[in-house]
């Protein structure tokens, strides 16, 4: 169904806080039975994106994951 952004595209901060280096805001979709991306790819991406992003862009890079769907 989706798919997450690329790990190239994050980095940390000194403060060990989620820097996405992407333009564009972006939602990323996963389903849980999804056999190409596996749900813990999305779990970290979920980490980066959402939890642990840097304030400035809080709410530019969602995560959502939908239960029961396949790409």
């Amino acid at each position: 169904m989706g798919s997450v952004l690329d790990r190239e595209k994050i980095t940390l901060n000194d403060d060990g806080t989620s820097a996405i280096n992407y333009s564009v805001p972006t939602l990323s979709i996963a389903g849980t039975r999804d056999g190409i991306s596996r749900l813990s790819r999305t779990a970290e991406s979920y980490w980066h994106q959402v939890k642990n992003v840097q304030s400035s862009q809080a709410d530019t890079f969602p995560v959502e994951v939908i239960k029961g769907v396949s790409h």
